[in-house]
């Protein structure tokens, strides 16, 4: 029976995710009756409960009793949204006036003439989106988090998470890797040897709360380096995709996550997938065991565990090995410029699978646990910077370095780097209606070579003569050993002799920085680096 009209109340948003979660195997009546509410505000609830959970996971406040109805002008609130998020994140001045100015730009554009940018449309604008101005951004996104957001994510995360085990719990971003990049500076801050947009790869990480990482999807700009020739792609140690940005975009993510949907279908698994609002991760899904939550804008530099340390993680991890290579491979004193033809893509690849796989558990659940999906934090490591800085010092005495980085400004002096498609510059300028009638950018153009990426790499597999005499020699045969292995898909032995090329490297960083002679028969496999946050 229904409440009389003056005891009837209306559940804010949090007591109402509260009946969702508590809706099975019971009725409305017992519902009604646990609540203290009208089986009829329980039979709202209910059917509407994707919208409420929705709202709930992209952090509208929870104190409020009635979601906004779609506005008519949807289209134009979408548009000067999507731009909010770009500005944001591009740390541009943000103003009423200015979100005003650029809606009535965007209905002009869709030919909305009828629009008006009214403070009331502002208002609700603003409350639709939980916009508020305690603080204006003025330095990216750390600076700019809304600490009031956070506070709420974080006490709406546990009912976000529930039901779902550890290892279903997922959370999956990119980060720029300028993957020939030596830590000296030149000209104030800027590093060479990988500071041009043509030396970036965009890889894009997911790990689940357990610390189990999916295969690393990795960006570049062709489909074929050169190190790539003769080589079956489906052996490689990561994914590899391509654009002519070497960006994440559209096409590639739901390209990635329609085929991440599929292995959990294959494995009878129902997982969270957390992700940031990026131009390039689209809103609607066709997923049937991927339930996919957006951290709230501009918040990922708090929000986000693999922010949290993971990608530091396997930055140091991955700078380590690239080091190590550049001293194994690079003459004592010998010209930096070189670097291109002694680290390909190839190695690239290689490397970023190998310190993905060198990431402790430890490391992630404590980095899940920062972000406020669990308590279970872990002893940081004091000692954690100490290998690499190590060699950033054996590096400098080796090839005559000046003025180098130390370990933190190397792991992040690529953090900012541009990842994603539809990036800020220029964004006004594109056609309007790609957006309204929600086209999938088909761009024929990101298919294409890229001749720089094609001519600037080598891979030294030329070795005259059949005796090995020297460290770097030997490198040189492993090379061409891995090679071999992977033009005939000789699968896990890949692996290995990954391993016997590390083990070389770390051999020819003792051989540089000891004064005793080294000898082959020092040769030791190479362990798991420490590196834990």
């Amino acid at each position: 029976m229904s409440l009389p009209t003056s005891q009837r109340r209306e559940l804010p948003l949090k007591e109402k995710i509260a009946v969702i979660k508590d809706s099975y195997g019971k009725t409305h009546r017992q519902l009604a009756k646990q609540f203290k509410i009208g089986r009829t505000q329980v039979a709202n609830i209910l059917k509407r409960k994707m919208d409420l959970m929705t709202a709930y996971e992209e952090n509208a406040p929870s104190d409020r009793k009635r979601l906004c109805a779609a506005p008519d002008n949807q289209a134009i609130d979408n548009l000067t949204w999507k731009w909010f998020q770009h500005a944001i994140r591009h740390s541009v001045r943000i103003s009423g006036p200015l979100i005003q100015e650029k809606a009535l730009t965007f209905a002009a554009a869709a030919g909305k003439t009828e629009f008006k940018a009214s403070n009331g449309w502002l208002h609700r604008f603003k409350v639709r989106h939980n916009i508020t101005y305690n603080r204006v951004p003025i330095c990216g996104d750390s600076a700019s988090v809304d600490e009031d957001v956070i506070k709420q994510w974080k006490r709406n995360l546990p009912t976000i998470i529930d039901g779902y085990d550890p290892r279903d719990i997922f959370n999956m971003g990119e980060s720029g890797v300028r993957f020939r990049a030596l830590p000296y500076k030149i000209m104030g801050n800027e590093c060479t040897g990988g500071t041009k947009s043509r030396e970036k790869l965009t890889a894009s990480f997911c790990v689940n709360m357990e610390g189990d990482f999916e295969k690393t999807l990795v960006l570049g700009k062709c489909k074929t380096p050169m190190s790539f020739r003769n080589i079956n792609r489906t052996n490689l140690p990561v994914e590899w995709d391509f654009n002519k940005k070497a960006w994440m975009t559209l096409e590639v993510f739901d390209k990635w996550i329609m085929a991440f949907d599929r292995r959990m279908r294959d494995q009878g698994r129902r997982v969270l997938l957390f992700i940031d609002n990026a131009p390039s991760h689209p809103k609607q899904f066709n997923l049937t065991n991927i339930r996919v939550v957006f951290f709230p804008a501009n918040t990922t530099s708090k929000l986000q565990p693999l922010d949290q340390g993971i990608i530091a993680t396997v930055k140091s991890l991955y700078n380590m090995r690239l080091l190590e290579a550049v001293i194994g491979r690079l003459d004592k004193g010998e010209d930096v410029s070189k670097i291109n033809t002694c680290v390909s893509v190839l190695d690239a690849c290689h490397w970023i699978d190998a310190a993905v796989k060198d990431v402790k558990r430890t490391t992630v659940k404590t980095c899940f646990a920062r972000a406020g999906f669990s308590n279970e934090f872990f002893k940081d490591d004091p000692e954690d910077n100490v290998p690499l800085a190590q060699l950033i010092s054996a590096t400098r005495e080796h090839l005559g370095l000046h003025d180098t980085m130390d370990a933190t400004e190397f792991i992040e002096f690529d953090k900012d780097v541009s990842v994603n498609d539809n990036e800020f510059n220029g964004y006004e300028n594109r056609p309007i209606d790609e957006f309204i009638e929600g086209s999938n950018r088909n761009r024929k153009g990101d298919i294409t070579n890229d001749d720089e990426e094609m001519t600037e790499e080598g891979t030294k597999n030329e070795v005259d003569g059949a005796v090995i005499k020297t460290i770097k020699e030997a490198i040189q045969h492993v090379e061409r050993l891995k090679m071999f292995c992977l033009e005939r898909d000789l699968g896990e032995m890949v692996r290995h002799v990954v391993e016997a090329e590390s083990a070389l490297h770390e051999l020819a960083v003792k051989s540089a920085t000891s004064t005793q002679q080294t000898t082959m028969h020092s040769l030791v496999i190479k362990k798991e680096p420490v590196f834990c946050l």
